[in-house]
């Protein structure tokens, strides 16, 4: 009885102690290497997959709160939380315990991660509980805060997490203090009780009290600067905090000026800056002949010579002109307190003549003529033997034909195929020293013997000057051989026997290889020749080729005159024939067939050349287009510039702009008005019939190549100007009728006659009584003062104004581009048999757009002046910017250039496509879209190209060929920009459905799973093939629109803001997405990434979001464009 009775009170003291509520413990926290099994996955309510936290403790009843996706099963001492990713905070209530808060950025982690398994042991103390609970004596506050960022909390003095705007904190019964704070508000600060009444929740809207800030510079176009951030150009407004400022003002030329302002809560301030005070140079113009115009900027400044001392500093234009005389233009920098001397000698230029008809060049026996010094003989066989000052040398005959390129005996790259090649002429061995040194006046040859040694060591661009320097000083075409063209003489040409080597069976016979070589090249000539008389064509030096280096170029190789002009991202070149160190066990790569590559923007001591000269009309190989070749005409003194579409070349003149009176009389119709143009350029003839079959596939008539191609509509003539636009990469159009008139009068070489040219009808063939029957070939009369033909008769010639009586009234000065709309369309220049007076250079004419007479022609005209005008009055291939080029060499692919990076551009049709799927939630909800035409990019972004026009590179791993990461929205938004300012032409980010079209396949789709296949592993880099690292871009299969990498490599920014709701609402015509973020912000990101290893998330249709100030390592994107 006394032991019953003594246990008594100490059996109700542990009553009383398991009625008070105890600590929960974190004992240890990590992250498991465990790899989640598909049965272990559970995912959110964006179909991502959740992280699991195993939170051991061998409790029962516990309960957690927090981003909680589903139950939480209680799995043998453990519980087993899914968390949704990114979840930074968890609480835990476990019966008769004080609730635990746990904070995972305190247990060493930012937030948990989606796919991965965590490991959370826990500590309860170890008291028994009685069989009643009290009341805990806490409860929860939430503080539900605007705005949403940037936000510092405290509550009872403890800093709090915030997260969204969003403060969540257990606390015990009682009173309770908070404050608020963030830049730019008024604090907020109070009290609020807790109780068992339930949680408490208080809405907090802080007050706004920054200032509003309006600067205005005095000086138009400068930049504001605010304690040294730039904010923009001209006036600038906008919200700053309560502070000190310092307000700059910059512009290039001018001393920078500074003003301090101080702005208190709620300010409304305006700053005014002082004009700049410009900063002068002395720019001293020392030119002949004496009273030359000189121009700095555009801006007339006087005459030569003379000394001006009101030029701004820093980079200016300055231009040299007089009628007579060739304009000179070059770029100098002025800098403070420096005198900058320009001196020289402008060149006469000496009138054109005309061009030479069908007939006359059928008339000439001579197959290739020469403006310069060199003397040509032929011989008997059909060689040529050429002299240029003082070094003769023979070029032999290859006399044209069809053959068949490539061997199957090869790789797939060496595909045979069908090839149809003109005549042309080759030089009979690999370039010597001798004819080096003789005109680039230097030897670089790593065996530098001299003499008959064939010159190596020598960079592509190298070559192009040496060739540049034979040609100016020959009068000649001489260019490269194409790889066709090398392959073809190597093989023999039309004389061939079919030898293994070029000449012969025996490869000692005709080739310099690692078993004969003593590992050095030797003289050329020194083996036995093939059989059209070549030598060293299988092995001494490898030898550069015209064309640009492509796997797959054979596959879709044209079959006349081929000639690869894309360049790819290394920069490779084709070499041919084997050389002197090459292993005698591979004989093979001395083959005539065998290719390789080689980037040659350094040379290499194994790699030389030879050269070819076109036979007179020898179709495209003869005139081959690419920006490296120059080329000299017939023309000298013009400052021509040539291109070519589909084989068929054609001349632009370089007009350059300037201000002159237009018009014909005082009516309306032809009011006298002063008009101001940019410069540009203008056909030197008519379009022909021969230009017209090439670009639109048929000709207008059966007249001839060399006739103007008639019976064409305005609107034929336009869509004339889009076809030859996309074939060349220049934005070909119609002139205005300003541009036409302007031209017609000489341009700044006028010479006030009253027809263009000329005062004399006769002496264009328009003699009153005498005029043609019809269209003549164009060219035959005498050209105007610029170079230009037939602006006078032959056709009637379409401009691109609406035409008006009343429109010279009101016309802008700068640039006049006519009425915006009309019934009418303006044409110019008169036909073969109008009335004299109708030839005057101001005389207008107009008919409706679909009319088309068999007297209506058109030339056609180019914005900008082609970068200024040959040196040496020499006729030469535009150098055209390689951004406003692509070819069709690898199909309809555009190629553009970015401060020397190239980038492609894959064509989209539009067309009608069910987006989204039904397999996946609600957020990919299938619809129909219709897109209109676009492009995009062929590969994601790269670093090389982010360099070139960011001038960094965020990636965290490096490689010019990788795709580029770590970009924010924003950035990428930037980026566009500038390459567009770069390139002249629109891009941007692809909106989500221009990329689930693309990577489905656009028209051609084949309706895949992934992007181009469906195997992830042949279209995809993800984490069982990738190492989780990016790789350089278009390495796996590209899909059916040629694109790659669409499935998997980075993810890929779109245009959209991400809105999981907007399928259900979408317009079905070109959607761009929600106008404004959804709470989240998000904006959508397509395309799986290289770490991620569920395949669902590689298909084309799955869609996901980053917060645009976000720049995931994983995260990069791929450039749209308008078509």
């Amino acid at each position: 009885m006394l032991r019953n009775i003594a246990f008594l009170p100490v059996l109700l003291l542990c009553g009383i102690f398991g009625l008070q509520a105890q600590d929960l413990t974190v004992v240890d926290f990590q992250s498991t290497m465990n790899p989640m099994t598909v049965e272990m996955q559970r995912r959110d309510f964006n179909d991502d997959i959740c992280a699991l936290v195993k939170v051991q403790l061998p409790v029962s009843g516990v309960t957690f709160e927090g981003n909680i996706i589903g139950d939480t099963p209680f799995k043998t001492n453990e519980y087993w939380v899914y968390l949704t990713n990114g979840t930074k905070f968890l609480q835990v209530k476990c019966p008769g315990h004080y609730p635990l808060q746990i904070d995972f950025r305190n247990l060493g982690i930012e937030g948990l991660v989606g796919k991965h398994i965590y490991t959370l042991r826990l500590k309860a103390a170890n008291v028994a509980m009685g069989p009643q609970q009290s009341d805990p004596g806490a409860n929860y506050l939430v503080l539900d805060i605007t705005p949403k960022t940037g936000l510092s909390v405290r509550v009872d003095g403890q800093t709090q997490p915030v997260e969204d705007g969003m403060v969540r904190v257990y606390l015990k019964y009682g009173n309770h203090t908070y404050r608020v704070e963030a830049d730019g508000y008024a604090p907020a600060e109070g009290q609020v009780a807790i109780s068992s009444a339930g949680k408490t929740t208080k809405q907090i809207h802080l007050e706004s009290v920054m200032a509003m800030l309006l600067v205005k510079p005095e000086t138009p176009e400068s930049s504001i600067f605010i304690n040294d951030a730039m904010k923009g150009t001209g006036t600038w407004s906008g919200q700053l905090n309560p502070g000190l400022y310092r307000v700059e003002a910059k512009k290039e030329g001018y001393r920078s000026r500074i003003e301090n302002v101080e702005l208190f809560q709620r300010d409304n301030k305006t700053v005014t800056i002082p004009a700049l005070t410009p900063i002068y140079g002395l720019v001293n113009v020392d030119y002949k002949p004496i009273g030359a115009s000189v121009s700095i900027d555009g801006r007339e400044l006087g005459t030569t010579p003379d000394m001006f001392n009101n030029v701004l500093i820093g980079q200016h234009v300055v231009t040299i002109s007089k009628p007579g005389y060739q304009t000179h233009t070059e770029t100098v920098t002025v800098r403070e307190g420096e005198e900058t001397r320009i001196s020289g000698t402008l060149t006469a230029e000496t009138r054109q003549q005309p061009a030479k008809t069908t007939a006359q060049v059928a008339a000439s026996s001579q197959p290739v003529s020469s403006n310069g010094s060199a003397s040509i003989s032929t011989e008997s066989n059909g060689d040529l033997k050429i002299t240029v000052d003082g070094i003769t040398f023979p070029m032999i005959l290859v006399e044209g034909g069809t053959f068949t390129m490539g061997s199957s005996d090869h790789s797939s790259s060496h595909k045979p195929h069908t090839v149809t090649l003109d005549d042309f002429y080759m030089f009979r061995s690999e370039m010597t020293q001798f004819m080096w040194q003789k005109f680039m006046g230097s030897n670089p040859s790593s065996n530098n013997k001299g003499g008959g040694y064939p010159v190596e060591n020598v960079s592509f661009g190298e070559i192009q000057e040496f060739l540049r320097k034979l040609n100016a000083a020959s009068g000649l075409d001489f260019r490269l051989p194409t790889e066709a063209e090398w392959e073809y003489a190597a093989r023999g040409g039309r004389k061939s026997r079919n030898y293994r080597y070029s000449g012969s069976n025996n490869l000692d016979e005709v080739a310099w290889y690692g078993g004969n070589s003593g590992n050095n090249s030797h003289e050329v000539r020194s083996k036995k020749p093939n059989e059209l008389g070549l030598y060293d064509m299988s092995g001494n030096l490898e030898e550069i080729c015209a064309d640009y280096y492509d796997d797959d170029y054979y596959q879709k190789s044209p079959q006349y005159n081929p000639l690869n002009t894309v360049k790819d991202s290394d920069n490779r070149h084709v070499n041919r024939g084997g050389r002197f160190s090459q292993d005698e066990t591979l004989i093979v790569f001395h083959e005539p067939t065998r290719r390789f590559y080689e980037d040659l923007s350094t040379g290499s001591w194994s790699t030389g050349f030879r050269i070819v000269l076109p036979r007179k009309g020898g179709g495209q190989a003869a005139t081959a287009t690419r920006p490296d070749y120059v080329q000299v005409g017939n023309n000298a003194g013009s400052a021509t510039r040539t291109f070519t579409a589909n084989g068929y070349s054609f001349e632009m003149i370089p007009v350059e702009g300037g201000t002159f009176t237009m018009g014909w009389s005082n009516t309306d119709e032809h009011r006298f008005h002063q008009v101001t143009l940019s410069d540009y350029m203008l056909g030197k003839f008519e379009v022909t019939e021969g230009l017209w079959n090439a670009v639109m596939g048929s000709p207008t008539s059966n007249k001839g190549d060399n006739y103007p191609a008639g019976n064409v509509s305005y609107n034929k003539a336009v869509q004339f100007c889009q076809r030859l636009s996309r074939l060349t990469g220049h934005d070909f159009r119609l002139p205005t009728e300003a541009e036409w008139e302007y031209a017609a009068r000489g341009g700044r070489l006028s010479q006030g006659y009253t027809y263009p040219g000329t005062n004399s009808l006769a002496e264009i063939g328009l003699k009153k009584d005498n005029k043609p029957s019809g269209l003549k070939p164009v060219g035959q009369q005498k050209a105007n003062e610029l170079g230009i033909y037939d602006m006078a008769g032959n056709a009637y010639e379409w401009c691109s104004d609406w035409y008006s009586d009343k429109y010279y009234g009101s016309s802008p000065s700068v640039n006049p581009q006519g009425p915006s709309k009309g019934k009418e369309r303006v044409k110019r220049g008169g036909y073969y048999n109008s009335s004299d007076v109708f030839y005057e250079c101001g005389r207008r004419f107009n008919s409706e757009p679909a009319q088309a007479y068999f007297f209506n022609g058109f030339r056609i005209a180019l914005s900008g002046n082609g970068g200024g005008t040959p040196s040496g009055g020499q006729q030469s291939v535009y150098q055209a910017p390689v951004q406003q080029s692509y070819t069709q060499a690898s199909g309809s692919d555009m190629t553009f250039n970015a401060n020397g990076v190239s980038f492609q551009i894959v064509p989209v049709a539009g067309g009608t496509f069910m987006m989204g799927s039904s397999d996946h939630s609600s957020s990919h909800k299938p619809h129909s879209v219709t897109l209109g035409s676009y492009g995009i990019g062929k590969y994601e972004v790269t670093q090389a190209l982010w360099q070139a026009v960011m001038g960094n590179n965020p990636s965290y791993e490096k490689g010019a060929n990788l795709p580029v990461v770590g970009v924010k929205y924003a950035e990428c938004v930037e980026f566009c920009r500038k390459l567009s300012g770069l390139t002249g032409r629109k891009f941007r980010l692809p909106t989500e459905a221009e990329w689930e079209f693309a990577a489905r396949g656009g028209n051609k789709s084949q309706n895949f799973t992934y992007a181009g296949s469906n195997s992830l592993d042949a279209v995809a880099w993800h984490e069982k093939n990738s190492g989780e690292i990016p790789h350089p871009v278009g390495q796996k299969k590209p899909n059916e629109l040629g694109i790659y990498d669409m499935s998997g490599n980075a993810q890929e920014w779109c245009h959209d803001w991400y809105d999981k709701s907007y399928y259900a609402q979408s317009p079905s015509y070109n959607p761009k997405g929600p106008s404004g973020p959804d709470n989240d912000q998000g904006r959508v990101v397509r395309g799986a990434h290289n770490s991620d290893d569920i395949e669902e998330f590689f298909k084309p249709v799955r869609r996901y979001r980053e917060k645009p100030a976000d720049g995931s390592m994983d995260t990069g994107f791929r450039v749209a464009m308008d078509m």
